[in-house]
């Protein structure tokens, strides 16, 4: 019984764990991220780009294409409202989000 019980509280803090893990994206990942989004080379993600990166999530999840657009999610994140997304601007997405709801 009581072996039981351990087997399930340790399981349960893996979870737990594995879940707070991957939840937040390491600062190296959202880098590689970004290159890999940012198709020009330019240094900063267009509406187009990030719109892409968006459909391709969608797409790997295996869910149906957005109605809408992406612009409205772009103009949260886009701080500076230049256009474009810098790396500081899209490494702090998840930010921007809260920030916008307040």
């Amino acid at each position: 019984m009581k072996n039981n019980i351990l087997k399930t509280v340790t399981l349960g803090l893996g979870l737990i764990t594995f879940s707070s893990v991957n939840a937040q994206e390491a600062p190296k990942n959202k880098e590689a991220k970004f290159e890999k989004i940012d198709t020009n080379k330019d240094g900063q993600l267009s509406l187009e780009e990030f719109a892409n990166y968006r459909e391709a999530i969608r797409e790997k999840n295996e869910k149906e294409p957005a109605k809408g657009d992406y612009s409205k999610r772009f103009k949260q994140i886009d701080t500076d409202q230049n256009g474009f997304l810098s790396k500081e601007e899209f490494k702090n997405r998840k930010d921007s989000k809260v920030e916008k709801m307040k």
